[in-house]
């Protein structure tokens, strides 16, 4: 295990040297292999903090999302490596969530694959999976409500139906849905001229409010 960690170290701080196609290559080929590693460890007792090549691998992850040269295929694979270490590890996500605040680079990562017109979903799922129990990342959903761009508001609708239930009725409760249906509408309206994708996740959204049980939303929450 630590020969294929240090070999994934290594190719991390290649890749973000250069991110050419040989490197990224590299990079790619040992992540798939470090994933396939980790399937073989116990899942109560994945690598931790202590390891010193998990944590050098760990603090690259946030420029490797966050940075344009980095290619869908390549985000979701180190994606996958950070829920595959962090679902049974509640250390290793306080690390990924607070000493590298990695919610931005997230979401720069969703606008990014959104962009790409790739779909949300995949990234959707990661997100609820690494960052459900933690404060932070429900707050800066809750403020991204009110970003002037259409796509970020739009997008973080339906990020918040994944949220804890407490923050999901806050948004989709009676009280609130008329505008949350409002700003839904707006987006239909007026749209984004930069991204396609963005009138499709709200006609998505919309779908899924309509469709709904009666006091049952998006994330599978009650609203009273």
């Amino acid at each position: 295990m630590d020969a294929a960690l240090s070999r994934a170290v290594a190719a991390a701080a290649r890749y973000v040297a250069d991110s050419n196609s040989d490197n990224t290559a590299v990079f790619e080929d040992s992540l798939k292999n470090l994933i396939r590693h980790l399937d073989g460890v116990d899942p109560t007792g994945r690598l931790s903090l202590s390891n010193q090549f998990v944590t050098e691998l760990l603090d690259y992850s946030p420029h490797i999302l966050a940075a344009n040269t980095s290619s869908a295929p390549t985000r979701s694979k180190l994606l996958r490596l950070l829920f595959s270490l962090a679902l049974y590890n509640v250390r290793i996500r306080r690390y990924l969530c607070s000493d590298l605040h990695l919610c931005g680079p997230v979401f720069d990562c969703l606008k990014m694959s959104l962009k790409e017109q790739l779909g949300p979903q995949n990234l959707i799922d990661i997100l609820r999976l690494l960052q459900s129990s933690y404060k932070a990342f429900s707050r800066r959903v809750i403020k991204l409500l009110s970003h002037d761009s259409r796509i970020v508001v739009v997008s973080s609708l339906v990020l918040v139906g994944y949220l804890e239930e407490k923050v999901r009725d806050m948004v989709y409760c009676s009280q609130n849905i008329h505008e949350t249906f409002q700003c839904v509408f707006n987006v239909l309206i007026m749209g984004d001229s930069d991204c396609l994708m963005t009138r499709h996740i709200a006609s998505d959204l919309l779908r899924r409010l309509v469709v709904s049980e009666t006091q049952t939303f998006i994330g599978g929450g009650n609203c009273n």
